[in-house]
């Protein structure tokens, strides 16, 4: 499964895991009273749409069928990925009453229940498919210490684009409006803008896209895991073709008014492409570049792991993304598990740390417990203390 998993193992481990999913489901699905003769056919149908998940991820070369519908294969895998979790999750529900029930006084659930709770669950489906075609603006400010007062600048951000998934040439566009009413100065992308297929998010326009967008203090992007799963060299070259800056652990010194500094992620181990230090990073910053010393800094780290790092640097913000604050439930409490912030703000001493639920979608077209966002930080530079805390907004369309 190319540009999900960076080896054979986790792809495995995911599609046994579905497919057990799947067979469990259809099972319970099938037992119904209420199909009567028809429960062969609804078995079969159910299986049929589960296997367009690994029909639209996988290549299979020669098949013509495939080569032309591999868009709308991918994008029903995605709801029959939503549906599967959900759906044995009811299941599961329902199975561990009727258990429970078998050795208390408790009454197992009547078929009438049982038509509640998936009525329920699509109800919520189609809330999360409708949530996910907005894309909120999360808009706040932050004061940071300059050697002298300077004007402020709008810094815009996206993370988690993954286009040539889900999302495709229509849902570009309208993230490109969004973007360019904010009018940046600067334009930061904090990795994952492809979903790991350099050729699909081609297709789908994304180099055009990006290459449209204008910032006058430059555009400047890290690499996701996901782009790099798909390829270092064609996602940096994508991104450079559109006039972007693509920063693997370097820094750029943004209008004379901060620094800005890129991390590799920490995925790209396995990929010939380590992540140094950060003080490693800036030492640069000691030397050659000493006048620049006090200017304050600011990092963009796709996966949002060891923050102690950037505050024992002395770094001012960071930028994240990668946990698309967990996009659907339960995922936000299992990235909340393993990041502790899976999205939003954390203040630690003078670093403000900001992980953003991300521009776009994975696998998934849609959103239970989260929006789509891009974010417009204002950076105002003084000659005093950070702010305690950010100020912050949400507006979306």
């Amino acid at each position: 499964m190319r540009g999900t998993f960076y080896n054979a193992k986790g792809m495995a481990v995911f599609m046994g895991a579905y497919f057990c999913a799947l067979l469990y489901s259809a099972v319970n699905l099938a037992s119904f009273e209420v199909w009567g003769e028809w429960k062969r056919v609804v078995f079969v149908l159910w299986l049929l749409l589960g296997s367009s998940l690994p029909l639209g991820v996988f290549k299979i070369r020669g098949f013509r069928f495939h080569r032309r519908f591999r868009h709308q294969l991918r994008r029903a895998g995605g709801v029959a990925l939503a549906f599967v979790l959900h759906l044995s999750a009811v299941f599961l529900f329902l199975d561990a009453w009727r258990l429970l029930a078998t050795g208390t006084s408790l009454e197992a659930p009547s078929p009438g229940a049982a038509g509640l709770a998936i009525n329920a669950m699509l109800l919520w489906i189609a809330y999360g498919a409708a949530r996910a075609q907005r894309i909120a603006l999360r808009t706040f400010h932050v004061k940071l210490s300059s050697p002298v007062p300077r004007p402020s600048i709008r810094l815009v951000a996206a993370a988690d684009i993954h286009a040539g998934g889900v999302v495709e040439g229509r849902y570009l566009k309208r993230l490109q409006k969004r973007i360019a009413q904010c009018r940046p100065d600067v334009l930061l992308f904090l990795g994952d803008v492809t979903d790991g297929d350099i050729s699909c998010a081609a297709e789908a326009g994304l180099q055009e896209t990006l290459a449209s967008l204008s910032a006058p203090m430059g555009k400047y992007a890290v690499l996701g895991n996901h782009d790099i799963y798909g390829g270092e060299k064609a996602a940096v070259r994508l991104l450079e073709n559109a006039g972007i800056d693509v920063l693997r652990d370097e820094y750029r010194v943004v209008a004379g008014a901060f620094v800005l500094v890129g991390r590799n992620d920490p995925r790209g181990r396995h990929f010939g492409l380590p992540r140094a230090p950060l003080a490693s990073v800036l030492s640069g910053l000691q030397g050659g570049a000493l006048h620049f010393g006090a200017l304050p800094l600011v990092v963009a780290d796709h996966t949002p792991q060891n923050l102690e790092e950037a505050q024992s640097n002395g770094v001012a913000l960071q930028l994240s993304g990668h946990t698309h604050g967990g996009q659907v439930f339960p995922f936000n409490l299992m990235m909340r598990w393993i990041y502790g912030l899976s999205s939003g703000f954390r203040q630690m001493g003078n670093t403000t740390v900001y992980v953003s639920s991300g521009a776009g979608l994975w696998t998934m077209p849609l959103r239970t417990v989260t929006d789509s966002e891009i974010v417009l930080c204002t950076l105002s530079f003084e000659s005093c203390a950070p702010a305690s805390y950010p100020t912050s907004a949400l507006s979306a369309v």
